[in-house]
């Protein structure tokens, strides 16, 4: 009986927090910053350790490894990607504020159900989500 008020109490809180708007932000936002969050990691990936080649096909053979069938082709782009030394400064904070985005909507997600009064200021708050990335 314990265990059916527990169930019972947690719908209930579910639906009082808005669970499913809170749901769907999360969703929303993982599928809008998905592209510019993997954008992100490929250009700091060119940007940081480009002119590193033995760790370019490092991570080659280990991409080959997982996906044989289709990464021929796209090892290749990403090699051009991570080569390319024209990606800018601004499109590494564009790509990062959009990324960002998820894990803000993540934050405030956590903030609701667990109830927290205080809110992380903006410095904060991106220091903990580069922690989690």
């Amino acid at each position: 009986m314990r265990y059916i008020k527990t169930i019972l109490k947690g719908f209930v809180d579910f639906h009082k927090d808005g669970g499913m708007m809170l749901a769907a932000s999360i969703s929303y936002f993982c599928m809008m910053s998905l592209i510019p969050f993997c954008l992100l990691l490929v250009a700091l990936l060119g940007y940081l350790l480009g002119e590193y080649a033995e760790l370019i096909s490092f991570f080659s053979g280990k991409l080959m490894s997982m996906f044989p069938a289709i990464t021929h082709e796209i090892t290749g782009e990403i090699e051009k990607i991570i080569l390319y030394k024209g990606i800018g400064k601004f499109s590494l904070l564009l790509y990062g504020f959009l990324a960002y985005q998820l894990f803000s909507s993540m934050e405030s997600a956590i903030n609701v159900v667990f109830k927290a009064k205080g809110q992380r200021g903006f410095i904060a708050s991106l220091a903990l989500s580069f922690f989690l990335l």
